[in-house]
């Protein structure tokens, strides 16, 4: 290959690079696009303003390798351009953001396991299988609400239910969820208080999901919120409240709070997470770990044996030791790779073992496998 080849096939792949680090923006604003669709709350501003964005990314994507999502986008610039009720418009704003979120190498959001995507209700969850079943708490005064929940839920998952978002507030700073569904019609659920809650719970990092009988109400929620609370319109049936519910908890189980001294091995690691969908956190050495941990309960853990300060054995005790944190799976990398201390690591409470050195791809694969998220690996 020539100079100048080269030369071009590096200024190609930094413009791509830069190009996939800018499609977060649109997917954010085609979903929001899509949610309005849905309340009926589009009119011409909005319209022109997503039309922008569908020609930019029509333009654009074919053009750096990406040509899913030229089509995608060409194909929502039709719909705008016609009378297609903002229905279709939804569909097509929400296929071109997975088109976007394939090309940032994300998992797109609305995409579920095969094995929930039935409108039949799922088989159960194999408790044996992972370490605890979800917990979900319900705010709702509604009995009909209340036995959906349970019909959806039952034997997949616990379910509290409550009055009021003020007694979830107090719930939550002695008990654990992993999931919070509150009935918008509910007298409990009054705006100031759902705010309020909603401060609490990215404080945890626990998911939000409403319903509404009301689409004047989602829109409302959706505008207090800014989206992050996503709502579905009563009536809603048993399958598609599981579907939405562990569709969300599936997004959140992806953050990933990674513990190295070594910068060199926090860096290498962070990128090839975040390629998968994981939001990551960093930490640097024991006590900093343990403060994060307990402060935005990762969905898992992998940690470093061997550091300055607290060794990797220490904090992964204190981590079982710890109501908030003791659910939490930990992967150990170690340097020293020994019968002894692999028994320790595990007795100590490790999900699993890796040893240095490794690749960034076995570590991901690994979590993976601990969240259930892939299959393990044959040996």
């Amino acid at each position: 290959m020539s100079a100048v080849d080269q030369a071009f096939d590096s200024a190609l792949a930094s413009l791509r690079q830069r190009y996939v680090s800018g499609l977060g923006a649109s997917i954010a604003e085609l979903k929001k696009f899509a949610v309005l669709c849905d309340f009926d709350e589009i009119n011409s501003e909005i319209v022109a303003a997503i039309a922008k964005v569908a020609h930019k990314l029509n333009g654009t994507g074919e053009t750096l390798g990406f040509p899913e999502i030229s089509t995608a986008a060409l194909g929502l610039e039709r719909i705008l351009e016609s009378d297609t009720p903002p229905g279709g418009a939804a569909a097509a704003a929400r296929a071109l953001a997975r088109a976007c979120e394939f090309a940032t190498g994300v998992p797109p959001a609305t995409t579920i396991p095969e094995k929930i995507a039935s409108p039949e209700l799922p088989p159960e969850i194999d408790a044996d299988s992972r370490s605890a079943i979800p917990h979900f708490v319900v705010i709702q005064s509604d009995p009909g609400l209340a036995k959906l929940v349970a019909d959806a839920c039952a034997k997949r998952a616990s379910v509290t239910n409550l009055a009021a978002c003020a007694d979830a507030m107090g719930l939550l700073n002695d008990a654990r969820a992993d999931l919070l569904l509150l009935d918008l019609d509910n007298a409990g659920c009054a705006p100031d208080s759902v705010i309020a809650l909603r401060r609490k719970a990215h404080e945890l990092n626990i998911p939000i999901v409403a319903v509404a009988s009301h689409r004047r109400s989602a829109a409302i929620l959706h505008a207090l919120t800014d989206g992050e609370i996503e709502c579905l319109l009563k009536p809603v049936d048993a399958a598609t409240l599981y579907k939405k519910l562990f569709e969300i908890l599936e997004r959140q189980r992806r953050l990933a709070l990674l513990c190295d001294d070594d910068p060199v091995i926090r860096e290498v690691l962070k990128p090839r997470f975040e390629a998968r969908g994981f939001q990551v956190q960093l930490a640097k050495d024991g006590d900093e770990l343990l403060a994060l941990a307990g402060r935005i309960r990762p969905s898992i853990i992998v940690l470093d044996r061997t550091m300055p300060g607290l060794d990797g054995i220490e904090v992964l005790k204190m981590l079982k030791a710890r109501s908030e944190t003791h659910r939490i799976p930990v992967v150990m990398l170690t340097s020293r790779f020994q019968p002894q201390e692999i028994t320790e690591g595990l007795r100590s409470g490790a999900a699993a073992y890796l040893a240095k050195p490794f690749s960034p791809d076995q570590v991901l694969a690994k979590c993976l496998e601990v969240l259930g998220m892939t299959r393990p690996q044959r040996a």
